[in-house]
């Protein structure tokens, strides 16, 4: 697929956008969107050492894992590429912005508790789908600026969590754990 160039002139397909990034509807298929990350994210976002074709994978990974443990709260992931740069993310089809500070901090704590990974608590960052669930939209940074095992995460609250999964999305998501820890680990 050939990304074009997003423009705000196409609201049909142009849903929005932030400091990092650019979103549209998917032209394939609306339920997903097109995030397009602008150039310097890579320059700002991704530790000197790390690949941005490492960095992209990473947060792929990281996205598919705590969508699998908040998957009301998180948007999934579907695919990520890095050159260029951008992600196909479940389309959340939303009410408005999740304003209230003690809801999306409730859904901060968790993500902690159970994770490790701290969301970032800007309030545009947070939706209140139609079925009233706060979900976070942002991307996953995996790594701090120090880089190569200095991940944002913690793997054992992630594995503890992971446990606690049904079956069925236990083995999926303990294989993404296993491609995480390879990519936050090595160069």
């Amino acid at each position: 697929m050939i990304i074009q160039p997003f423009s705000e002139k196409e609201p049909t397909r142009y849903l929005g956008g932030g400091f990092h990034r650019e979103v549209i509807v998917h032209p394939e298929d609306s339920n997903w969107v097109l995030c397009k990350y602008r150039h310097y994210f890579a320059n700002k976002c991704i530790p000197n050492e790390i690949s941005n074709e490492n960095f992209i994978k990473a947060s792929f990974y990281l996205t598919k894992l705590v969508h699998s443990i908040f998957p009301n709260n998180i948007a999934d992931i579907r695919s990520a590429c890095s050159e260029p740069f951008f992600e196909i993310r479940q389309r959340i089809i939303y009410i408005d912005y999740a304003k209230d500070y003690v809801k999306r901090k409730e859904l901060i704590d968790s993500v902690l508790e159970k994770t490790g990974y701290r969301l970032d608590t800007n309030y545009k960052n947070y939706l209140v789908d139609q079925s009233g669930n706060i979900v976070y939209c942002d991307v996953f940074l995996p790594f701090y600026s120090s880089g190569i095992g200095h991940g944002r995460f913690d793997m054992p609250k992630i594995a503890v969590s992971i446990d606690e999964l049904p079956n069925d999305k236990k083995d999926i998501a303990t294989k993404y754990l296993k491609r995480l820890e390879t990519l936050t680990t090595t160069a």
